[in-house]
């Protein structure tokens, strides 16, 4: 994903040359089924599995499970500030929260994620408390954040 393609709200752009003809199939899950399905009926730890900042230890699916994590110390990012929304490295090779982080978050102003999540709510935006919901402390703490450059190439 985001290489060779790209799933925005249902559509689907292709960013590699496909010959003509060429079928694409796309199997959604939605999120509202808590019986415990995961896409491709594939292992957490499979789904889980990863490279990333954090790693899956445990995982108690259904309706009130949780998932335990840990910080995966290879990771070679550094963690990154609140309020570093879209992870676009800037010229100098570092990353920067800038306007694009607070414009982002601006547009999510007022999307909630309890229940079902509204479509316009970014995870990355929550910031502040209470949590579940994108308001003017999210906006505010993003905006203070505002300039700081983190993640200086070695």
């Amino acid at each position: 994903m985001f290489d060779d393609y790209n799933i925005v709200k249902g559509k689907l752009e292709i960013f590699i040359d496909l010959p003509p003809f060429t079928l694409v199939e796309v199997d959604y899950w939605h999120p509202s089924d808590p019986s415990g399905y995961t896409p491709g009926n594939l292992t957490w730890q499979e789904i889980l599995s990863g490279g990333g900042m954090y790693r899956a230890t445990a995982f108690t699916p259904e309706v009130g499970g949780n998932l335990t994590l840990t910080r995966n110390r290879y990771y070679w990012m550094e963690a990154s500030p609140l309020g570093e929304i879209d992870f676009v490295r800037k010229s100098s090779g570092c990353m920067k929260i800038d306007i694009f982080d607070i414009v982002v978050a601006a547009g999510a102003y007022g999307a909630i994620a309890t229940s079902t999540p509204n479509p316009k709510w970014i995870p990355a935006a929550d910031v502040a408390p209470p949590s579940g919901v994108i308001n003017i402390y999210d906006i505010v703490t993003i905006a203070g954040q505002y300039g700081r450059e983190w993640d200086h190439p070695s």
